[in-house]
């Protein structure tokens, strides 16, 4: 097999990319949204619709199980500065120092 051109190669993985990228913008049409995400913008309605719907889907088959717990939800604009430093410095430190241990050495790799 004859191999593709370096003036070539990079613009074929590229336009897979693109490919690939347009599928997922496509298919996102079709996924509904989570019922906590629009609860928390503020969409109550749709929320209720979305839940009903996958009620409706599950009843045809198995029972839903129980809950495990209470959420609290809160709508607003935005999330505080605190508590993302909060998630990264308190709740989740072990993840946050594996992301920027990652970002670290792939940038010591990509500067040599």
């Amino acid at each position: 097999m004859k191999s593709v051109p370096p003036t070539l190669s990079w613009r074929f993985v590229f336009g897979i990319g693109a490919v690939l990228g347009l599928s997922v913008l496509m298919m996102r049409r079709y996924v509904p949204e989570s019922p906590r995400w629009l609860l928390i913008h503020a969409q109550k309605g749709e929320a209720e619709r979305v839940v009903s719907e996958i009620e409706e889907q599950v009843a045809e088959g198995r029972p839903l199980p129980a809950p495990e717990g209470t959420i609290r939800l809160h709508v607003r604009d935005h999330t505080p500065w605190h508590e993302i430093w909060d998630a990264m410095t308190r709740q989740y430190r072990e993840r946050s120092l594996l992301g920027f241990s990652l970002m670290v050495s792939k940038r010591s790799f990509t500067t040599q």
